[in-house]
């Protein structure tokens, strides 16, 4: 029975982070470029994340996948490979675009790269590129550890607090904002990545994988946390299921009196 629990709660828990991987940028007035070479496309597609100017970055890669319809055929949602979340259709610019700015903004604000190769044959290419950014690959979980601290610490079971916050997007994204804020300086990693790119129509254009994705993430979206983060979280899921315990021990004595 623990094991089932805790198979639900993990799962739930995952749809609390799950929006990590949908995070919206400031599309700021786009400036279309040419870029005549692979290495042009390279830095300005870099140029245009670090501003947070997607129209401009859409232009100069793959990044826009599909959009979907309702059954008239309005636009209903817009995927995106990067940076999708405020690009969709009808967006109003309420609290939850501002905190998804925010997120997307401190994400990228200590982004660096530097272009070391470039491999061009006929239309395609390889570049290979070193992005410096903060380490955030214990991001997630630290705030997993958060969310399974309230867990334990409500009443109840704790799957209330958890399904409170899947659904709290604009809350979940200013805990990440907090935990990015609380990284020290010396937190940084360099991830080397080896971009695609091909000529579509006489430009050159990046494909955007999930390698790039990471390494503008700052490997957020690594398979693991570090030991320390993973040994946390295990202590903090067990003393969330020892409240399980005795949560149901309390509710099984009164549903007998």
């Amino acid at each position: 029975m623990i094991e089932k629990r805790k198979t639900i709660k993990k799962k739930l828990l995952l749809l609390c982070i799950a929006g990590l991987l949908a995070l919206g940028g400031c599309a700021e007035e786009g400036r279309t470029k040419e870029t005549q070479t692979p290495e042009e496309c390279a830095e300005y597609a870099m140029e245009s994340l670090k501003k947070l100017d997607l129209e401009a970055f859409n232009e100069c890669s793959d990044n826009y996948v599909e959009t979907y319809r309702n059954w008239i055929g309005i636009p209903r949602e817009k995927e995106y490979r990067l940076f999708g979340e405020l690009q969709q259709p009808g967006l109003k610019r309420g609290k939850r675009y501002k905190t998804n700015y925010e997120l997307a903004k401190k994400i990228v604000e200590k982004m660096s790269w530097e272009i070391e190769e470039v491999r061009e044959e006929g239309d395609k290419a390889q570049i290979d590129l070193a992005i410096t950014n903060r380490d955030m690959q214990n991001v997630a979980g630290e705030l997993e550890i958060r969310i399974l601290e309230n867990m334990t610490e409500s009443a109840g079971s704790g799957i209330g607090e958890l399904i409170r916050n899947a659904l709290n997007g604009a809350e979940i994204k200013s805990e990440l904002i907090s935990i990015i804020d609380g990284l020290k300086e010396d937190e940084i990693c360099t991830m080397e990545v080896t971009l695609q790119a091909y000529q579509e129509k006489g430009q050159w254009k990046i494909h955007v994988s999930q390698e790039l994705v990471n390494g503008v993430m700052g490997n957020m979206m690594a398979d693991s946390y570090s030991e320390d983060v993973e040994k946390k979280i295990e202590e903090q899921m067990e003393r969330y299921e020892d409240k399980m315990e005795e949560w149901g021990e309390r509710v099984g004595e009164k549903w007998l009196e």
